[in-house]
C-alpha cells in the first residue's frame, strides 16, 4: 500500500512496473521476487523500458526514476543495490554454487 495517494501517472507506471515484473513471482511467490528488479539496477531497467518520464492523464510529466524508487523504498525501506542482494550469497553460498571453477578453453581456429 502506498504511503500517500499516487498521481495518475504514478498509478500507471506502478501498474506497468508490477505487470512487467509480475512474471518474476512465477519463480517465487514471496518476497524473494524483489531480488530480480527491486534495486538500483532495476530502477535503470525501468527507465530504459518506460523512458525518463511518463505523461499522466492530466498531461503532466512524471519522472520514472522518482516513481520506481518510491515503489522500491515502500517495499524495501530503501533502494538496495544488486550487491546488497548478492552479499548473503557470498557469505553463505550453497554447495552447487561453488562447483563452477575457472576453466581453460581451447579456442577453435576458424578458417
Amino acid at each position: 500500500m502506498l504511503s500517500r495517494p499516487p498521481t495518475n501517472g504514478a498509478v500507471m507506471l506502478r501498474t506497468m512496473f508490477i505487470f512487467t515484473t509480475g512474471s518474476m513471482k512465477q519463480y517465487t511467490g514471496d518476497w524473494r521476487h524483489r531480488a530480480l528488479r527491486h534495486h538500483s539496477a532495476g530502477v535503470q531497467w525501468a527507465i530504459e523500458k518506460f523512458g525518463h518520464v511518463i505523461v499522466n492523464s492530466d498531461g503532466k510529466e512524471v519522472p520514472t526514476k522518482m516513481v520506481v524508487e518510491r515503489h522500491i523504498e515502500e517495499d524495501c525501506g530503501f533502494v538496495p543495490t544488486p550487491h546488497d542482494y548478492l552479499l548473503p550469497l557470498k557469505e553463505h553460498p550453497s554447495d552447487w554454487m561453488l562447483k563452477v571453477k575457472t576453466k581453460s578453453v581451447q579456442l577453435m581456429k576458424i578458417e
